[in-house]
């Protein structure tokens, strides 16, 4: 869920790629 595409994904997933980007 690292990926741009996958940004709307990473908001529902915070997995420890999405906590990057949510940071």
């Amino acid at each position: 869920s690292n990926d741009l595409s996958q940004h709307k994904i990473i908001l529902a997933e915070p997995d420890v790629s999405g906590l990057r980007f949510s940071s």
